[in-house]
């Protein structure tokens, strides 16, 4: 621990040292207020005994100063001072950071007491202290393990989503293929209605395909949305017919009515009017 000894004499000083030396404490002297304030931005002072009157400077004053640093505004002061008897200086000596007041003429007995009590507590602060930098260096260790875990099971989703993508390309291409064949070939008009169903399912099922990894891109904050036309009486249609086998098998009867004053399209890329859809499915 470092104490700083703070008196204008250096006879008092030197008295401090011989009464204060010992192994766990190590003595910094300071003549005056304005030695004090350099020794204090040149070490780091864990405690400070301070005489009140000074000639240059007086204890309150460097206690003031001590107080507006970053640095320094935390370090315990005990004041030493020839009067205790005013109260307008005892409040200023705690307003200004003391923790506690000595008398001159200095009971040796006293003095070695406080110091010796703030040692402790000093320890058992570190010890304390040391006790949260383990907490917070195990705590960091499981951060990162726990960060590697997540990075490995990122990588891992991200690999699956590549993976499931590809193979599921592979017969859907196949499907849009073969439609495209039946929509050539000569078909009646309701086989024909069937095919382009299917093809339109399929079209939207390569899209959906196509953007499966927007999970990933929405983690990595690249998510775009599109702002596009959509044609909402279509959309509506195409769900009906989807269900429109398995409703006749179970005997169930569906029908879809839109009503002429609904949107041809949910929103106009040119500005004007939206388009008008009026159409009956059963």
């Amino acid at each position: 621990m470092k104490l700083m000894i703070v008196d204008d004499r250096p006879e008092n000083l030197f008295a401090f040292e011989q009464l204060l030396k010992s192994n766990e404490i190590e003595i910094i002297k300071a003549q005056g207020g304005k030695a004090a304030l350099n020794e204090l931005m040149e070490n780091d002072i864990d405690f400070v005994l301070l005489d009140v009157q000074m000639p240059d400077m007086d204890g309150f004053e460097v206690a003031r100063l001590m107080r507006m640093e970053e640095s320094t505004k935390d370090i315990p002061i005990i004041f030493i001072t020839a009067s205790y008897s005013e109260k307008d200086k005892i409040l200023k000596g705690y307003e200004g950071g003391a923790v506690d007041f000595i008398l001159k003429p200095i009971d040796n007995e006293l003095l070695l007491a406080k110091v010796k009590n703030f040692c402790q507590l000093f320890k058992e602060n570190r010890r304390e202290l040391a006790s949260m930098v383990l907490k917070l260096q195990k705590l960091n260790i499981e951060l990162e393990t726990t960060k590697d875990a997540l990075l490995r099971s990122s990588m891992a989703k991200t690999e699956f989503i590549n993976n499931m993508s590809h193979e599921l390309r592979t017969p859907l291409n196949g499907i849009i293929g073969m439609n495209g064949l039946l929509l050539d070939a000569p078909l009646g008009k309701e086989y024909k209605e069937y095919v382009e169903m299917a093809q339109r399912s399929a079209d939207k099922l390569h899209e959906l395909v196509n953007n499966v990894l927007d999970f990933s891109k929405l983690e990595e904050g690249l998510l775009v949305i599109e702002n596009s036309p959509f044609n909402l009486g279509s959309a509506v249609e195409t769900v009906t017919r989807s269900f429109h086998s398995e409703l006749q098998k179970k005997g169930i009867s569906f029908s879809l009515s839109t009503q002429p004053e609904v949107p041809f399209r949910s929103l106009s890329t040119s500005g004007g009017p939206p388009e008008q859809y009026g159409r009956s499915v059963r």
